[in-house]
């Protein structure tokens, strides 16, 4: 509907954003078709590999430190809480993928917009397992890979200066772009830049990761251009 998607790209207000990214997201559909009911309720009560769980530990001091909701101490005791559930819970339901660096980023912004634990679960499982290539945060990588080949394909074909520049200073997207990728943004934006793109990017797709990733390139073409190395 072009008249929904205009409206979503002009922002979701902030109240209507929970149901609208549960929604849009498949987030929904998702935890109707789950294998059972109650299902994050009994993803909270299995075993976690200790490699995942000493992962995530070291990884939810590094979330969103300056955050009251995260920060360091009581008063953020409730979000790590909670951030840790939604981690753990996803690597007991996608054992396949267990737990990568960035995920914590969007399951602590995701909570942070949404403030309900459960449907912020099930947005966060959608964006990772539906929204984008299953395999983008892989241990094996090649998701991401793929990804950054398209970006490029991409570059040299709306931005080509700057794909020649860095070529010429061996800079490799990989070192630009995996924050953008791996976090969705979240990480690198302003809090409300950032929703603004996950209003889109849960209506319509993957596709919005990489018009955002390449209208920064052009927003920042000019000073791109002039840095002798990156």
């Amino acid at each position: 509907d072009s008249a929904l998607k205009r409206a979503v790209r002009k922002g979701v207000p902030s109240d209507l954003r929970c149901e609208a990214w549960f929604a849009c997201s498949g987030a929904r559909e998702l935890k109707k078709m789950g294998p059972m009911d109650s299902y994050y309720e009994k993803l909270l009560v299995m075993k976690v590999d200790q490699k995942v769980v000493d992962q995530i530990e070291l990884d939810l001091a590094r979330t969103f430190p300056a955050n009251e909701k995260y920060e360091r101490g009581e008063g953020g005791q409730r979000g790590n809480d909670v951030l840790r559930r939604m981690l753990y819970a996803y690597a007991r339901h996608n054992r396949k993928t267990g737990y990568c660096q960035g995920m914590n980023y969007i399951a602590a912004f995701l909570w942070l917009v949404m403030g309900d634990e459960e449907k912020a679960f099930w947005t966060f499982t959608a964006l990772l397992d539906v929204v984008l290539p299953s395999d983008v945060h892989a241990r094996d990588i090649k998701g991401t890979i793929s990804q950054y080949k398209i970006l490029h394909k991409l570059l040299q074909s709306n931005v080509p200066k700057v794909a020649r520049h860095l070529k010429e200073l061996d800079v490799d997207l990989v070192m630009i772009a995996s924050k953008w990728l791996l976090c969705l943004f979240v990480e690198s934006f302003p809090a409300t830049t950032a929703a603004r793109v996950l209003d889109c990017l849960t209506y319509e797709g993957e596709k919005v990761w990489f018009r955002v990733a390449i209208a920064m390139m052009k927003m920042y073409e000019r000073d791109i251009l002039e840095c002798d190395s990156l």
